[in-house]
C-alpha cells in the first residue's frame, strides 16, 4: 500500500491512515503487547485530523468507531478506565452520525459496540473498587 503525501491529497492520505489503523488494531488484538494498539490509536487520530464530521461524515464516523474499538482493546489490555471512557465517547460520536444519516446497520453496530464497551468499563471499575 503506497501512502499519498499528505500535502498533495489530504483525504487520500487520511483514507490510507484509516486502513493502516484497522490493520494495526487487528494485529493488536492478536498480540500480547500494546505497541500495535497504540500505533492503531495514533493512526486513527491522524486520519481524524483530515476527516471531519463536516467534510467527510461517514469517513469521520468510521474513524471514530475504529478509534473507539482500538481504545477499548487497549483499555482492556491495560485495565485503563480513562481509555475505556474515551472509547465510549468515540463510539457514541460515530453512532450519532449513523443515526442522523439513517444507516441502521451502522447505527446498530455502533450501539452494540457502545454497550460492550460500557460493560467492560463497569467491570474495570468494579475491579478497581476498594474491598469492603
Amino acid at each position: 500500500m503506497s501512502e499519498q503525501p499528505r500535502e498533495q491529497s489530504p483525504l487520500a492520505w487520511a483514507a490510507t491512515r484509516l486502513s493502516i489503523a484497522a490493520v494495526l488494531c487487528e494485529m493488536g488484538q492478536r498480540e500480547n503487547g500494546t505497541a500495535a494498539l497504540e500505533a492503531s490509536v495514533a493512526a486513527y487520530r491522524d486520519a481524524l485530523e483530515e476527516f471531519t464530521n463536516e467534510n467527510s461524515p461517514f469517513e469521520w464516523a468510521s474513524a471514530q468507531l475504529g478509534l473507539g474499538l482500538a481504545l477499548r482493546n487497549l483499555g482492556d489490555r491495560t485495565s485503563d478506565r480513562a481509555l475505556l471512557e474515551r472509547s465510549i465517547e468515540a463510539i457514541g460520536l460515530a453512532a450519532a452520525v449513523y443515526k442522523s444519516a439513517g444507516t441502521p446497520d451502522d447505527y446498530e453496530e455502533a450501539c452494540a459496540e457502545h454497550g460492550k464497551t460500557s460493560e467492560r468499563l463497569a467491570h474495570v471499575i468494579a475491579q478497581q473498587a476498594p474491598s469492603a
